[in-house]
């Protein structure tokens, strides 16, 4: 008889995909976002959605001080 053979499929969670300043500008997810966003992101460097959700809670979350 022939062995048996186990073989681990083994599986990568894709990578968030990352994206520009001016992509995030123009999208319409963040469109009630955009000057917080042009203050906050840097036009040199890559963001996924999850970091720009989370600087955006953080920039919301803050308080006001007189």
């Amino acid at each position: 008889m022939a062995e048996a053979k186990t073989i681990k499929a083994t599986q990568e969670v894709p990578a968030e995909p990352q994206h520009t300043k001016d992509q995030f500008l123009g999208s319409v997810k963040y469109a009630a976002s955009v000057d917080v966003l042009n203050a906050l992101l840097d036009s040199e460097k890559l963001y996924t959605a999850s970091e720009v959700d989370e600087l955006l809670r953080d920039f919301y979350g803050k308080e006001v001080r007189d």
